[in-house]
């Protein structure tokens, strides 16, 4: 799981299929949806993370109102977001358009 933040967010999310989860260490929600991320081994898509405590201009610039907050990303092209816990089935599903 790559961490994200203002200096890498751009390059890291402009090529392929990109899953952000944005995320807080208070926050116990956030701390199972990491449990699930950890367990995936989807080869379509890299798996990254915004801890919004250190990143609020982030936070701030894709308007997460709540968390965990779940971003698909495609081309550097956000294509699909998700509040609260899903499950792997519903991770996937960000991707389809």
């Amino acid at each position: 799981m790559i961490d994200l933040n203002i200096d890498n967010f751009d390059s890291i999310i402009a090529d392929g299929k990109v899953l952000v989860d944005f995320w807080a260490s208070w926050c116990g929600p956030c701390i199972n949806q990491l449990g699930i991320l950890e367990e995936i081994k989807n080869p379509a898509y890299k798996i990254c993370k915004v801890n919004v405590d250190e990143n609020k201009e982030l936070a701030k610039r894709f308007k997460v109102m709540g968390i965990p907050a779940l971003m698909a990303f495609e081309g550097g092209q956000l294509i699909n977001s998700k509040t609260g816990v899903l499950n792997e089935d519903d991770i996937n599903k960000l991707f389809i358009k």
